[in-house]
């Protein structure tokens, strides 16, 4: 578009015919009118309406539905793996430019991986990230058909809504409360019994026991009633393996003399080494009656 340069025109303003000076008004050129007519089509046609001459509001209305569908903001992504690439659609405007506070409405073609990146076709890829629950910049996390806004932030691109983190294992959600009809359906006001998913934290409470606990940290005991040396197995077994554990003597009054520790553990028992606290090793000939108690995942 160009301001109006036919003759009269005054630094680009229209002026009016001044008769006292014979100043004569601006000339209204047909190659402004064209030029002005474009700009108006192609408003009501790039925002999907149609032209009509009975209908006096079809720019207005053609960018009013633009807005609401977000037409020009609004894509799906293309891509391999977690390299998404965003293109102009059919009928869409291409982006001229990526610049700092760039924002689009994106749906998300594939669930990403690490490291994530977006790409505006015609710039230059950058990563995808989001912030966590500690404003910290992160790898975004994606999942199959997320439908987001993503905004330059002039380094990276970022997930303004992002997913919401994963309740932790065991841990009752609204829905596990939904059934109690006493009470709201939110933790507000709920005890332990109603704000753990017990199920989720099997246990054995014996002399000989264990119990598991959220993130997947298992403790067990055990006591041996006659213990003669060697290794004592758990009461089951690590799914992964053992990290720690204590020993004592449960009938210390008949062995106060030995020292004891645990060694060599690994998913199903560990090594107890034991020896006299004034010096020399013990040779088993009392049965020993120890409690170990460990940790492991």
């Amino acid at each position: 578009m160009f301001k109006i340069d036919g003759d009269g025109n005054v630094v680009g303003m229209f002026a009016e015919e001044n008769p006292v000076t014979g100043a004569a008004p601006t000339v209204v050129t047909a190659e402004w009118l064209n030029a002005v007519q474009s700009e108006l089509v192609a408003l009501v046609e790039m925002n999907g309406g149609a032209l009509s001459k009975t209908n006096a509001q079809a720019a207005a209305l053609s960018i009013i539905d633009a807005l609401r569908v977000q037409k020009h903001v609004a894509y799906t992504t293309t891509g391999t793996g977690s390299a998404y690439i965003v293109s102009t659609p059919t009928g869409g405007t291409a982006i001229s430019a990526v610049k700092k506070g760039l924002r689009l409405r994106v749906s998300f073609h594939a669930a990403g991986a690490s490291a994530p990146t977006f790409y505006v076709v015609g710039a230059t890829a950058q990563a995808l990230k989001q912030y966590n629950s500690s404003g910290a910049k992160v790898n975004a996390v994606i999942a199959l058909g997320q439908l987001t806004d993503v905004e330059f932030d002039g380094t990276d691109w970022v997930v303004l809504d992002p997913l919401p983190a994963p309740v932790p294992t065991g841990f009752a959600t609204t829905s596990d409360l939904s059934n109690k009809a006493d009470k709201a359906t939110t933790l507000d006001g709920y005890g332990i019994t109603d704000g753990l998913k017990t199920a989720n934290f099997p246990n054995s409470l014996s002399q000989s026991g264990y119990q598991k606990l959220a993130g997947g940290l298992i403790m067990q005991w055990r006591t041996v009633s006659s213990f003669m040396g060697g290794s004592i197995s758990f009461p089951i077994a690590f799914p992964n393996g053992y990290l720690a554990g204590l020993i004592s003597e449960t009938n210390a009054s008949s062995n106060s003399q030995i020292g004891c520790g645990l060694a060599n553990g690994s998913t199903t028992s560990v090594d107890v080494y034991a020896w006299l606290t004034s010096g020399g090793n013990v040779t088993w000939s009392t049965p020993w009656h120890p409690t170990i108690f460990v940790i492991g995942y």
